[in-house]
């Protein structure tokens, strides 16, 4: 889809580019992307709404702290819309769906490894970091620690060195790397995306299943 061509083509592309025409119309494409776009109405005469295509790191690190700093503000006024009589049924249901979605889960997660707990009550912003500590201390190899940290199940890479956190992942506070040690492979020193939550786990299941079956994630209740 168009985002995994932003993640692996364009920003990639974009980083390696010096400036000049390419670099400007690439920069421009990805712009226009994150632009949203009314899709015509189908034949029922849906309103399907605007539509953004992809966005880059930078917006999408925008667009995080923006709802993380006016999420109460957020959910409330869209639960005014869900509880609204006056308000279309499809919109207050939408509204509804976000405002249930958007509750706090506290629940925590055992890390098990080959069949056994090595971690218990693991929070779901430490996720990341106990799985690279449990990896790292298993004796993955380089080119599996590669894998490990160019892994994107939480919007972000997981593993980035202070030299590789950007500035907008600084200001949100992305990699933690004010509160949290960071991990070491082959001594060097990775801080650890805190970016989980209900929608990101899911695909770091898939990404662990896929690259390192020996890790599983079970949930273990809220807190």
């Amino acid at each position: 889809n168009y985002q995994y061509i932003v993640d692996y083509l364009i920003e990639p592309a974009l980083a390696l580019l010096p400036s000049g025409n390419r670099r400007d119309f690439l920069s421009d494409y990805l712009r226009a992307l994150s632009v949203p776009s009314v899709i015509a109405q189908s034949e029922k005469k849906d309103n399907k709404g605007d539509v953004i295509m992809a966005v880059s790191e930078h917006e999408r690190n925008l667009l995080t702290g923006f709802w993380e700093k006016h999420k109460p503000l957020i959910l409330a006024a869209l639960y005014a819309i869900s509880s609204d009589p006056n308000q279309d049924q499809e919109l207050r249901d939408d509204a509804d769906k976000i405002v249930r979605s958007g509750s706090k889960d506290f629940s925590t997660f055992a890390v098990l490894f080959d069949g056994k707990v090595v971690r218990r009550q693991v929070k779901k912003t430490a996720l990341g970091r106990e799985i690279a500590n449990v990896l790292i201390e298993s004796g993955i190899t380089a080119e599996q620690f590669i894998q490990l940290k160019s892994d994107r199940s939480s919007s972000f890479s997981l593993l980035k060195t202070v030299a590789e956190i950007t500035a907008a992942e600084k200001e949100y506070n992305r990699y933690r790397e004010s509160k949290e040690s960071p991990v070491v492979f082959d001594g060097t020193e990775y801080y650890v995306s805190g970016n989980w939550g209900d929608n990101n786990i899911p695909k770091l299941q898939d990404f662990l299943k896929k690259h390192f079956s020996m890790i599983k994630l079970e949930k273990e209740h809220a807190q």
